[in-house]
């Protein structure tokens, strides 16, 4: 099971998880598919949902991100879906493209020799291979990297002006309760 994140930027993100039920044997495979559910509140106020889908089976993997905004939040966000694709290599995962729709769309391709290459939404650039891409709405890289390796990665993000960099800050460890099961939390801060 992964750990859960929750965002510290003023607001809170509670994730509701699908979790793989357990085979005839007892054992408990990983889904083939992931859902979540990413609901957003300030002062007790809904501002809107992250409903996010992880295709866990098969190379390349997908991660959709569907912002659905309710409330106060619609007063400054729109609706959008994200697609990310990425192939999981040894210490990571490398990005092969991400689409975004909404009122803007934004298209990027990645390709990896010495160097990551990214192209689209106004950004030609090179990065270390190691640098690792992740989608704008959803934090795959704490799911899918150990809690030590993460604030030593630099994380890349696709806008519409080319990528941008930033790195994880792990902010101390929480349980939560969702709907009756309580799971360990790990909260980290985007910086």
């Amino acid at each position: 099971m992964p750990n859960l994140t929750s965002a510290l930027v003023g607001f809170t993100v509670c994730a509701l998880v699908a979790v793989a039920a357990p085979a005839a044997d007892g054992s408990t495979a990983p889904p083939r598919t992931l859902d979540l559910v990413y609901a957003v509140t300030s002062s007790g106020r809904d501002l809107g949902r992250i409903d996010v889908r992880i295709d866990r089976d098969g190379t390349p993997r997908r991660v959709e991100a569907v912002t659905r905004p309710q409330g106060v939040a619609r007063l400054f966000a729109d609706e959008v879906t994200e697609r990310f694709v990425y192939v999981p290599v040894e210490g990571g995962w490398q990005a092969r493209e991400y689409i975004e729709k909404g009122d803007d769309t934004i298209e990027m391709t990645f390709e990896y020799s010495d160097r990551l290459r990214a192209r689209g939404a106004g950004d030609d650039s090179s990065h270390p291979t190691e640098s690792l891409v992740e989608p704008q709405g959803f934090p795959l890289s704490s799911m899918l990297l150990d809690g030590e390796a993460l604030p030593s990665r630099e994380i890349l993000m696709p806008t519409n002006r080319g990528l941008r960099g930033y790195r994880y800050i792990r902010q101390g460890d929480e349980r939560i309760e969702v709907r009756g099961t309580s799971y360990e939390t790990v909260k980290w801060l985007k910086q």
